[in-house]
């Protein structure tokens, strides 16, 4: 009688072992599908397109129909039809251009360069502004030359 108690010790611990590594594996599995939906999901809707309301109501489509192809649709398709529309995001997204050009506060409008020549760095767009208050101040933009020698 206990040669038995050992297997069902091991056989215990083996399901016990098994059943946390699926529930594991399932949570990681969640966690990857709903990061995916969430970033999508901002993807769209801080996107480049110029219509608030569009890019509203693309992002809420796109979160509805990926819950809806991972979590409830029997078709096996939908879970790829999903990833699909996710790569697709992640294409436009890359693809949109950086870009500076906005409607920038004055006290922030200049970028600033910095040109390097062996041991000197010139700074352009240097902001020395006086302010009187946050929207009250005189701009002052300067260059400067820095050296650095060991």
């Amino acid at each position: 009688m206990t040669s038995k108690q050992p297997n069902n010790l091991m056989s215990s611990a083996r399901s016990f072992l098994s059943r946390t590594f699926f529930w594991l594996i399932a949570a990681i599995g969640f966690l990857c599908r709903l990061l995916l939906i969430v970033w999508a999901t901002l993807a769209i809707y801080y996107s480049n397109l110029p219509w608030p309301a569009a890019r509203l109501a693309l992002a809420v489509a796109f979160a509805l129909f990926a819950i809806f192809a991972f979590w409830f649709s029997r078709n096996r398709r939908m879970p790829a039809i999903a990833i699909a529309l996710f790569f697709g995001v992640v294409a436009w997204w890359i693809a949109i251009p950086a870009s500076h050009d906005r409607n920038w506060r004055p006290e922030v409008a200049v970028m600033p360069r910095a040109i390097i020549n062996g041991d000197n760095v010139h700074l352009t767009g240097v902001r020395n502004f006086d302010y009187r208050s946050r929207n009250d101040f005189t701009e002052r933009w300067e260059d400067r030359t820095c050296s650095y020698r060991t």
